[in-house]
């Protein structure tokens, strides 16, 4: 990892109850003209935690990594706001295989699997002014020590049910801050074009034949890229490519 000064989690709010730390921090940017870049809110219990759209994250108290962080990606054009979820779902990624070391990729966009599971989820909220991307919230949830799961989520894991054992929340939400500011730092330092293709070589099925379904109609499919704007490539046994935008595909796993 870098030698150099931490960006992100260079200060963590430690805040033992909140609604939804991307809220908490959307909150903060409204009070505050300066809130420093790579500022950190993790919550012990997130009450209403917030995914894609109307989807809700369910977090047991005290389990489990329930986080968000603030950058000003100023360098990057609104329409590059993609290279944000890039970076994140690397890092992510990074902190899981450093502990479970197998099996574990990116799903489309960027939710983090292990095998068939999902382990971690990100949320992105930019605020873009003209063509620049003023600032961005990401919030992250990662399954730690939850061994049970109530909700109708399809097919959530954690570490302790893989690992078989508990594990310090606290250290590994420093841990996962080292690999979030890597991945912003290699950014920085114009390493994009190296994300782009490590994100490819973690996405879960890139170029492996699988089904999916959508508008109700299943078929069969490999990923074989996604665009500038995040939109997934797939390709039909008849050869025909098609993009598809978030909500729009589903991927069909062979135990659903």
């Amino acid at each position: 990892m870098n030698g150099s000064k931490n960006i992100i989690g260079n200060k963590i709010i430690v805040l033992d109850k909140v609604n939804s730390t991307n809220a908490y921090l959307q909150e903060l940017t409204k009070k505050n003209d300066f809130i420093n870049e790579g500022l950190v809110v993790f919550s012990k219990s997130q009450i209403d935690g917030k995914g894609l759209g109307k989807n809700k994250w369910e977090s047991e108290d005290g389990k489990n990594i329930a986080m968000s962080f603030y950058i000003k990606p100023e360098f990057l054009n609104a329409a590059d706001n993609y290279t944000i979820c890039r970076f994140v779902a690397l890092a992510v990624c990074d902190f899981v295989i450093s502990i479970v070391k197998r099996d574990v990729a990116i799903k489309w966009p960027n939710d983090i699997y292990y095998q068939n599971k999902k382990i971690a989820g990100i949320l992105i909220e930019n605020n873009i002014s003209g063509s620049v991307i003023k600032f961005s919230l990401v919030g992250i949830g990662i399954n730690i020590n939850q061994q049970v799961f109530k909700s109708d989520a399809p097919n959530p894991v954690s570490l302790i049910n893989i690992m078989g054992r508990s594990f310090r929340v606290k250290s590994l939400l420093k841990k996962l801050c080292l690999f979030l500011d890597e991945r912003y730092s290699q950014l920085l330092n114009g390493g994009m074009s190296i994300q782009e293709l490590e994100y490819l070589e973690k996405l879960f099925g890139f170029n492996t034949w699988l089904n999916f379904k959508s508008e109700n109609l299943s078929f069969e499919g490999k990923i074989i890229g996604v665009s500038p704007f995040g939109h997934l490539i797939i390709q039909d046994r008849k050869g025909k490519r098609k993009e598809f935008e978030q909500k729009e595909i589903q991927f069909i796993f062979p135990d659903n």
